[in-house]
């Protein structure tokens, strides 16, 4: 029953931005485009990107001990001034390696960090805590206690952590050798984490009677659907397919602890993304098969496809082209519901450092090039969507730099910035708010006229990207109604349950109509805590 009422008052004024399909002014190149703002130099590569719940990145990068004195391998970065935080504690003062882990926010905010390293025991078996109210605290402390660790012979290198509706992790994959396992295997089976056990009893093995072949190499692509079954369509593929991942997918039900062939795969990975709710894509390169080499013209990296749960019978169907044929590119998902993908760029030419954007709930959208940044970006780097709605990228090998693009709905349609004119929470700070399954909360707007324009009002859960794969991010559309239009409130009915919003953070945003068709600008979202209790 929806018998609650939380009160947030934002402040929101209309956008106004060129139109997608008129040539605008040299000026007003932005509105279309994006921008990019000044790079900056980190002085680390940073392969791993994670948002927390304060508005901060915490960046990592593979700590060096050999070089003295040893580079930065940890920074905490603050996107509203952009001050960098190198005096943070480095891994390479501890005994610890988070490089190529996976990761995932617990549901009080904290980050799960498992394996990595180099792969090697007992790097592979770390398990460590990373708390944002805490950032002084040094990687030896982090670490769990060593009967938490994973076991010797279930060491994870390049998995992925998947947080569950019951707030428990599902640990997939990770794995040094690029051996096709036996399902037996140990690093090819699932394992769920519980912060709340007691020590020594945290891990459970999920799966049972007969295990499918499913290749857990590297950072699996894991997803929670709305049924509460776990979707898996392949992994990073850096590889070119020389790992013999299968063409398959697979959904696997936690109730009868079993997995169950979904379709085809009609490709190996660069990246996946649920895009809504139970529907999910996907881009990488084709390797014969379904389809043949043909489709793209015969480009590889340049293949998107989708899978719909909502069809009668989901199989994967193919999307237009991308403009650029990339590889280790990453899929980014934006708070209007386009699907972004940055980086994958071979070569540093002009063409290969523009990120591209496509809506995939329209059936007539294609893939527009956006503004090029200044830097190519390949492999081991990454990308997230900030509170601001701005993205921060960053990382790749040989690279130290990161840069924050703004898409064109931060612009107004003469090219200016559209800060003036943006939606703004007035609540001083709404980090810690409790927003509860099966409810509802009103937002006020400041400017009474903005009422019958809004258009969706959706949580962003916080980003935890690495190799291609953002393994956390999550958008949920929300109901809502006017109360009155002339006045509001806005009335927001919250998650029905946590298969849809897993506990955790996320950032709150509203959109509104634009002033041309399928754009939609976002306020600068809130901090806010999903859960039961």
């Amino acid at each position: 029953m929806r018998n609650s009422i939380l009160t947030l008052t934002v402040h929101g004024l209309l956008l106004i931005s060129c139109a997608l399909l008129v040539e605008c002014p040299a000026s007003a190149q932005p509105a279309t485009t994006g921008a990019w703002e000044t790079q900056m130099e980190w002085n680390l590569r940073a392969v791993h990107l994670i948002l927390t719940k304060d508005g901060k990145v915490l960046a990592l990068e593979e700590p060096d001990p050999t070089t003295q004195p040893p580079p930065k391998d940890t920074l905490v970065f603050t996107p509203t001034t952009g001050d960098i935080d190198v005096s943070v504690p480095q891994q390479v003062d501890s005994d610890y390696n988070a490089f190529c882990s996976g990761h995932a926010q617990l549901s009080d905010g904290r980050i799960l960090i498992v394996g990595g390293g180099s792969g090697a025991d007992p790097e592979s078996r770390y398990v460590l805590i990373y708390d944002p109210d805490q950032p002084s605290q040094t990687w030896n402390d982090r670490a769990l206690s060593q009967q938490d660790w994973l076991d010797a012979e279930e060491g994870r290198w390049y998995a992925t952590c998947t947080t569950l509706g019951n707030g428990k992790i599902l640990i997939a994959g990770g794995r040094v050798s690029c051996d096709s396992p036996a399902p037996t295997d140990p690093t090819n089976r699932l394992l769920t984490f519980d912060i709340t056990k007691a020590v020594g009893q945290k891990y459970s093995e999920p799966e049972g009677g007969t295990t499918p072949y499913h290749d857990f190499t590297w950072y699996p692509y894991m997803f929670l659907r709305p049924n509460g079954h776990i979707f898996y369509c392949g992994g990073n593929d850096h590889d070119n397919g020389n790992c013999g991942q299968p063409l398959s997918t697979h959904s696997f039900n936690p109730n009868s602890k079993n997995w169950t062939s979904i379709a085809s795969s009609p490709m190996y990975n660069m990246s996946a993304v649920m895009y809504k709710p139970d529907a999910f894509m996907k881009v990488g390169e084709n390797k014969g098969g379904e389809p043949t080499t043909s489709y793209c013209s015969g480009s590889p990296g340049k293949s998107a496809w989708k899978l719909d749960f909502a069809t009668l019978t989901p199989a994967w169907s193919a999307m237009p082209c991308m403009n650029v044929a990339r590889k280790n590119g990453q899929l980014l998902l934006s708070p209007d519901g386009r699907v972004m993908v940055f980086g994958g760029a071979p070569s540093n030419t002009e063409l290969y450092r523009k990120p591209e954007w496509i809506d995939p709930n329209d059936a007539n959208s294609t893939w527009t090039l956006l503004a090029a940044g200044d830097t190519h970006r390949a492999y081991h780097s990454a990308a997230i969507l900030l509170p601001d709605a701005r993205i921060l990228q960053a990382g790749s090998n040989g690279q130290t730099t990161a840069q924050i693009f703004k898409p064109p709905y931060l612009f107004q349609a003469n090219g200016s910035s559209a800060d003036s004119v943006r939606p703004v929470i007035a609540t001083p700070s709404l980090s810690g708010t409790l927003i509860k399954y099966d409810d509802s909360f009103e937002i006020t707007l400041a400017n009474s006229g903005d009422y019958d324009e809004i258009t969706q009002v959706v949580l962003m859960r916080l980003g935890a990207a690495t190799h291609g794969f953002d393994q956390e991010q999550r958008r949920v559309v929300l109901d809502f109604s006017v109360s009155d239009p002339s006045s509001g409130p806005l009335v927001v009915e919250t998650p029905a349950h946590s298969h849809l919003a897993p506990p955790g953070y996320y950032m709150l945003f509203v959109l509104k109509q634009g002033d041309r068709a399928g754009i939609q600008f976002p306020s600068v979202a809130r901090m806010v805590r999903v859960g039961a209790s």
